[in-house]
């Protein structure tokens, strides 16, 4: 009996939600690539989703190797691997609470604060570098955005205790 792996498993389970989301996405107006409606982005991004999935169940499908019984090992998903390396989900899992609350802070702290705090701390999760980096890499990175949206684009974000 073939088991189901992880990759496998995970393209199925955000191709189901996908599904859903697309289902609801569909029942905006989608206008055109000219006048786009509310619909148009949702069901690009979910169609976007829906391929990259399709992508990775064909990759696992077509161009995986069977494990062999020495390279298989179970392990707990919560733990830490050697060398600090996250084996399960505990950093996914930190990450989407923090993309659940970056809409309150950006509500209460404003576009820059709430976008640096959110970037630096995924960097840190993920363990880019050092610190010092990432708090530069957030940084410029929020600076550049509010600057290129506010002053090009005139899309203007909260300002939150800034403003």
């Amino acid at each position: 009996m073939t088991r189901i792996s992880g990759n496998m498993a995970g393209a199925l389970t955000i191709g189901i939600i996908t599904a859903v989301y697309l289902y609801e996405a569909f029942k905006l107006p989608f206008g055109s690539a000219a006048a786009p409606g509310m619909g148009f982005m949702p069901v690009l991004t979910g169609m976007s989703v829906i391929l990259l999935c399709l992508m990775l169940l064909a990759k696992e499908l077509l161009f995986s190797q069977a494990p062999t019984s020495s390279s298989v090992q179970e392990r707990d998903l919560w733990e830490e691997e050697e060398g600090g390396e996250s084996s399960g989900y505990r950093k996914p899992l930190m990450l989407i609470i923090i993309l659940l609350l970056y809409p309150l802070a950006l509500t209460y702290l404003g576009f820059i604060i709430s976008s640096i705090l959110l970037l630096y701390t995924s960097l840190r999760i993920m363990e880019y570098r050092n610190w010092l980096i990432c708090l530069a890499v957030a940084v410029l990175t929020a600076v550049v955005a509010n600057i290129v949206f506010s002053h090009w684009l005139g899309i203007y974000f909260p300002k939150g205790i800034l403003g």
